[in-house]
């Protein structure tokens, strides 16, 4: 590949990181939009491919990565709502899987709570694991009456929704 153009590189990787990401080999995948990267940074041209890898990341479970990777993209990017909302959860996992120290559990879940309100015109409108994934946060922050409405809108949107039914019962148990 030493006599490619670096266009026909960054094509040609991002390609093979999408197709790795559609057989779910996000480890490839990460490697291959880390390439076109580095090829980006050779040219000094401003790259949006932290999407794509903080995207790689978060399904690998790799929380801080891909919270890294996300804020470098929305730095660019300030108005890509998947890319918030990506990074809202994001930041929500870091704060469940990783975080011991309260107050920093606390800090990770408002920031969090914060990304995943603003995406809320794209998401919400009849997605009802939008309002599961917020009214979860909202519960864990302490917000139960936000939780619950957050729930009872779901289950609005799909009343069989079990996920939903799941944890509106488990947050009245709670309040017994």
């Amino acid at each position: 590949m030493k006599n490619t153009s670096h266009l026909f590189q960054k094509i040609l990787y991002t390609l093979l990181g999408h197709v790795s990401y559609l057989f779910k080999d996000y480890k490839r995948g990460i490697k291959y939009f880390q390439k076109c990267l580095e090829l980006r940074k050779k040219k000094h041209i401003d790259s949006l491919y932290d999407y794509d890898i903080g995207f790689g990341f978060y399904h690998l479970k790799n929380f801080k990565s891909a919270v890294i990777h996300f804020e470098k993209y929305i730095n660019r990017k300030p108005d890509d709502l998947r890319a918030l909302f990506y990074l809202g959860v994001s930041y929500s996992q870091l704060a469940l899987t990783s975080v011991t120290d309260a107050e920093e559990k606390f800090r990770l879940l408002t920031t969090a709570e914060i990304y995943i309100e603003r995406t809320k015109s794209y998401f919400a409108p009849n997605n009802w694991g939008f309002y599961v994934t917020l009214g979860i946060i909202k519960k864990l922050l302490g917000k139960r009456d936000e939780a619950r409405a957050c729930y009872l809108k779901a289950l609005a949107i799909e009343p069989k929704a079990q996920m939903a039914k799941d944890r509106l019962a488990e947050l009245e148990a709670d309040a017994r």
